[in-house]
């Protein structure tokens, strides 16, 4: 059985190593963009807000189960980042509601910070608090002004200017490190949020430390 999983994997690592980077590069997207429609497709709910708390082996909604802090948190951080990869108007909508689900009813606003699952109402169920997860609703919190979408991108370029003002990386693959999907969208995006270019921000402060 170990020798057939073995055989298995290099057959795999072959098939991948025998591409083409582009043929491989749209490979992966099409699985990505697949995965993506599944989860557009089978987790909406549209009858009580936000996402199932689950969905069956045969695609059937759980419409009583609970929602977890973290299947939302990650439905959130996921169609954030595809928007990102590709700027389509479902992926923002269903960023925007998991962002908007969560901060309804998943706060709570006598106690602060998040609850861990709610019924399938939105009626608070288990409500104990894991510090694993407050961390995010916290930053949520600090910036309520701030879509899901621009919430990822802030995030992003602040890992880039700890990367540039520490490290001597090429800008582009600092770029292609923090999510963007080309160096140029990177440029216009830091320069839009920081009020200077990447490289300006590097020379300013990474030849410091020299």
């Amino acid at each position: 059985m170990k020798i057939f999983k073995i055989l298995i994997f290099l057959l795999g690592v072959y098939s991948i190593s025998a591409q083409s980077p582009n043929t491989f590069k749209k490979e992966i997207r099409t699985e990505l963009n697949e995965i993506l429609s599944y989860w557009e497709k089978n987790s909406v709910d549209i009858a009580k807000g936000g996402f199932y708390g689950a969905v069956d082996v045969n695609n059937v909604p759980n419409t009583q189960a609970d929602k977890g802090l973290i299947l939302n948190s990650r439905i959130l951080w996921t169609f954030s980042a595809a928007y990102q990869m590709d700027p389509k108007p479902g992926y923002k909508k269903l960023a925007d509601r998991a962002f908007n689900y969560l901060n309804t009813y998943f706060w709570d606003t006598k106690h602060k910070g998040a609850y861990w699952s709610v019924k399938s109402n939105g009626t608070p169920s288990d409500t104990h608090k894991q510090v694993y997860t407050e961390g995010f609703s916290e930053r949520m919190k600090l910036e309520p002004g701030l879509s899901p979408i621009n919430f990822l991108i802030k995030i992003r370029i602040n890992i880039a200017m700890n990367l540039m003002a520490t490290f001597n990386y090429k800008i582009g693959d600092i770029a292609y490190e923090t999510g963007f999907y080309s160096p140029q969208h990177f440029s216009l995006t830091f320069k839009k949020m920081t009020g200077v270019s990447p490289h300006k921000y590097r020379k300013t402060y990474y030849e410091k430390q020299l």
